[in-house]
This record gives C-alpha cells, structure tokens and sequence, in this order.
C-alpha cells in the first residue's frame, strides 16, 4: 500500500443540498478558514455519473485532506468525526455513527479540485485504497443525508474548536448517542408537552428511554465533572465553563439549569439503585428536558471555547 502517496478524504454519511450547482459563499467562507486554521485542505465536489458541469442535482460531497497531505486514517476521522458529531449537536438526529467507517482514503494527485470526480472513478480508487475483503464500498458511499447550507456553514465554523478538544468531542458524543435512542424534533415538541407524564410500558423502549438519559448524563458529566452536591460549588463549575448558572431552560416550565442538573443526579442515582419500570422510569416532558439542558451546556461550552459569540451570523464580510 502507497502510503507515502498523496491522499484525500470523502467523508461518509454526508453531502451538501445546495440551491444551485455549488455551495454559496457562506459554507466556501467557513471550509476555507477551518481548513486554513488546521492546516488542511476541505472542499466540496460533485460526485457525477455523466459528464462533468452537467450539475444533475444540487448535490456536493465532502472532501479533505489531513494536514501533510498523506494518508493518515487517525487523524482523518477525528476530523470526519468531528464534521459529525457537531452537526448531530446543531441539527439533532441525522446521522448514523456506529458505522465502521466515517472518511474514506483514496490518491488523488492527478484529480483536479474544480471538476469534481466521476463515481467509477471514485469507487475504484477508494478500492485501490482499502484492502477490507467483502466489504460493500459501493453501499457505503453511497449511504448520506443531504444537508442545507446554514448548518454545514456552522458545523465547519465549529470544526477547529472540536478537532482540537477531545473532552468536547466526547461530550458531543455522548449526547448524539441519547438522540439516537430519544428525539423529539421541533415540530414534536407539543406533544411532549401536553403527554409529559406518559412512562412506555415496552420494555425495549423503556430500554432505550434509560440509555438515552444515562448518555444524557454523561455529556453532562463530561463537560462539568460528577456534579457537586453544594450549590455553590456547582454554580463555580459552571461559570468555569462560560455558563450562566441562572440560565432557565425547559419547555413544559422552565426551571434553572443548576435545578435540571440536581433532578438529573437524583434520577441517575435512583436508577442506579433500583433500575427502570413501566412505574418508576423517567417522563416523556422529563427526557426531552434533560436533552435540552445537555445541549444547552454543549452549545454554551463550545462558544466559550471557541471565544464567544459563535452562535452571531455565520457569514462574515472578509476583505
């Protein structure tokens, strides 16, 4: 295996809808200062089956490189990963990240950056490229979730800020591993409002239920530490992390995040103890709560390290 050859990436899983045959300036403008700040190359192409500049379908992958230019898989798929995990905190259950592969090698010395690449061509480099016997790499290109524009802006925004913070990335993790057991999206939000009492008597969802809030947890644990049993001391942790321990998150009622946190320990703690039942198991209003203060936290600590205001308009007028 050419190793030492000069490399690049497809990132799996995801692709960019655009309005016209290319991202707009505001994703190009984020790709650009990412890459520029991690010393590698992103860039988007169109994968095509007929001849290039046909512009089929508004549809563009994701490329990169890592930072010598060469394969390096490790470092890749922390970047992969980290394109993945920011977008599952952005935009809520989107993609699938139990998959064994999230970035694909291949050489891609002689292929120019403008034309984009035709996908025989694709499929047989990354072939040439990885020597997993019986693996379906056809399947696995083409297995992706197409999406808009204002979110990949932001996710390549964050992707400095998490590449280079493990404990973020695992915090971030954690919470898209709960979303992938319990989401309720947007548009769902009412019902969990009006049937927040309501406990599942299926046990393979009470299951599930229980292993969202205890990745719940975990994110939260990741960011601030086991919280602390004294208010004082939980206020300084999260004043620490850039957060305002006053802050009231919710959607049935709102309640400080320092009183979520509290009920979140409880619960760990009595399931520890005693487990879940169809009659002691955590609420329908009670898991989307707990959701929301995780991401709260996520998203406040990823500002702060990012150096505050993250969340202001994306694009940016550079000279």
């Amino acid at each position: 295996m050419a190793r030492k050859a000069k490399h690049a990436y497809l990132l799996l899983h995801l692709a960019i809808m655009s309005d016209s045959c290319g991202p707009g300036d505001e994703v190009i403008a984020a790709m650009t200062r990412s890459a520029s700040e991690l010393g590698i190359s992103i860039w988007p192409w169109e994968i095509y089956d007929n001849e290039p500049g046909i512009c089929a379908n508004p549809i563009n992958r994701i490329f990169f490189t890592v930072p010598s230019g060469y394969r390096d898989d490790e470092y890749a798929e922390k970047i992969a990963e980290s394109i993945l995990l920011s977008l599952e905190l952005f935009e809520g259950s989107t993609i699938d990240l139990v998959d064994d592969h999230v970035a694909l090698p291949f050489r891609n010395a002689k292929y120019s950056k403008i034309s984009g690449i035709h996908y025989k061509t694709l499929l047989r480099e990354i072939e040439d490229a990885n020597e997993e016997v019986g693996f379906s790499f056809q399947h696995t290109i083409n297995g992706w979730s197409a999406v808009v524009e204002p979110y990949i802006a932001l996710v390549f925004k964050a992707l400095p800020t998490v590449v280079n913070n493990n404990k973020l990335r695992l915090a971030m993790a954690f919470l898209a591993h709960a979303q992938h057991d319990f989401y309720v999206c947007p548009g769902g939000l009412n019902e969990a409002v009006h049937d927040g009492d309501w406990i599942p008597t299926r046990m393979s969802i009470l299951a599930r239920w229980e292993s969202a809030y205890q990745n719940c947890f975990k994110a939260v644990e990741a960011i601030i530490g086991d919280p602390p049993k004294k208010e004082i001391k939980l206020r300084n942790k999260l004043l620490c992390k850039g957060m305002n321990p006053d802050e009231e998150v919710g959607y049935k009622k709102k309640e400080k995040i320092t009183d979520v946190i509290r009920e979140m320990s409880r619960i760990r703690d009595t399931l520890a103890a005693h487990g879940s039942t169809p009659n002691r198991g955590i609420k329908y209003s009670q898991m989307t709560e707990f959701q929301a203060c995780a991401k709260y936290l996520l998203e406040r600590w990823l500002d702060k390290e990012y150096g505050g205001n993250f969340f202001e308009q994306t694009s940016e007028n550079e000279n």
